[in-house]
């Protein structure tokens, strides 16, 4: 999610899901909210009702996966040092870094 973005940095520091903290979490969720929650937008002035509608609809969506993002990761944070997600930790952070992988190529950034 936005919380950990694919490219492997959050806040602009490099963080896996076992370095996050709650507090970086919340910050940058909140950043990230505020610019695409519906009801923080604003008509441009050369742009037409229609178009300010569609753009709300698309927010709208991302504004959702951000919060469900927030909600998953916000309890994984509070758990990850529960039994269960301990033994799973070598295969979380492999299948992390291994989506982090695939996203950078598939940006260009590999060789980063």
């Amino acid at each position: 999610m936005f919380a950990l973005q694919l490219d492997g940095t959050f806040g602009g520091e490099r963080l896996d899901p076992y370095t996050l903290t709650g507090r970086a979490l919340k910050t940058n969720f909140r950043e990230v909210i505020l610019k695409v929650h519906p009801d923080k937008l604003v008509q441009h002035a050369n742009e037409s009702p229609e178009d300010f509608v569609e753009r709300l609809k698309q927010e709208e969506g991302k504004a959702k996966m951000y919060i469900h993002h927030y909600q998953i990761l916000s309890v994984f944070l509070a758990n990850r040092d529960a039994p269960c997600w301990a033994q799973r930790k070598d295969l979380i952070q492999k299948l992390f870094q291994k989506r982090v992988k695939q996203h950078r190529a598939s940006c260009g950034l590999s060789g980063l």
